[in-house]
């Protein structure tokens, strides 16, 4: 009987000494060459670290549970963040894992430019005119351009339809970035809420959703301590935007950069409008919502 509870006791050992299996990659730069495998303790797992600022080249590692929760839980944002780390436990879960984050990685977007010719009939602007930026609409026959010295609406901007009256001479058009109230609400990435923040996983593939319509505005909430990065990305009425992005975070100069990797003593929040505005930790200029005063 002793000898029966020794032989237990030794199986039991070993198995625990043994650990997990982690895969392991024979090309850095190749996340279908991960075949091969590595034991570690049994207290650790398998954290992937995929190195964004050299060619997404990746690697595993065994780190312990609370250690890698805790580099995962860290902000990772694919467009400032050099690292990123993910937790998984057993290979097919890391295999799944890596393949979504890999499939993420490689889409490219590229935005099409676009030449709107000017409609037969209209009047072209005298001498002195600016002329609007690419990307700007034209206005359709019969519209009358603006006298010399009328500044163009910026790029983007959708000119008014046939018969309308151009501003006069030295009217200013709104600049470039101000957006002004939308009916339709956006496609916002959403993660995190007040108690809890947004993953790394999250904060590298999740998928925008749309908002609802008393809740229009994409928002990204970014608090930094020397430790600790916090980061919640969501929905956001116009007049909660106005007074925590327009009031409280737009006159900061240390909300001007924002740098999840650098440790920092902050609390900023950002407003846009635009389907996945919001992608970014700051988004950009030209998305951000702006108020008269």
């Amino acid at each position: 009987m002793q000898r029966l509870f020794l032989f237990l006791v030794g199986v039991t050992t070993a198995l625990a000494a043994r650990g997990v299996t982690c895969p392991k990659c024979l090309d850095p730069y190749d996340y279908t060459s991960c075949t091969q495998t590595q034991t570690c303790h049994s207290h650790d797992v398998c954290e992937l670290q995929v190195h964004l600022a050299d060619n997404n080249r990746m690697e595993y590692a065994c780190f312990n549970s609370h250690a890698c929760t805790n580099h995962e839980a860290h902000a990772c944002d694919p467009i400032n963040h050099e690292m990123c780390a993910y937790c998984c436990s057993t290979l097919d879960s890391c295999r799944q894992q890596r393949e979504s984050i890999f499939a993420k990685l490689s889409q490219t977007t590229k935005a099409p430019v676009a030449t709107t010719m000017l409609p037969a009939g209209s009047t072209m602007p005298p001498a002195g005119s600016t002329m609007p930026p690419a990307g700007s609409t034209m206005p359709p026959a019969g519209s009358t351009m603006p006298p010399a010295g009328s500044t163009m609406p910026p790029a983007g901007s959708t000119m008014p339809p046939a018969g309308s009256t151009m501003p006069p001479a030295g009217t200013t058009m709104p600049p470039a970035g101000s957006t002004m109230p939308s009916a339709n609400p956006s496609m916002c990435i959403q993660c995190g809420d007040s108690t809890t923040d947004c993953t790394a996983v999250q904060l590298l593939l999740a998928a925008p959703t749309s908002c609802p319509a008393d809740k229009p505005y994409c928002y990204n909430r970014i608090v930094q301590t020397p430790t600790e990065t916090h980061i919640v990305k969501g929905c956001m009425d116009m007049p909660t935007c106005e007074q925590q992005w327009w009031n409280a975070t737009s006159p900061k100069p240390e909300c001007q950069t924002v740098d999840p990797t650098s440790p920092a003593n902050k609390d900023c929040t950002f407003c846009c409008e635009g389907d996945s505005c919001n992608k970014d930790t700051k988004p950009i200029d030209t998305t951000l919502l702006q108020f008269t005063p």
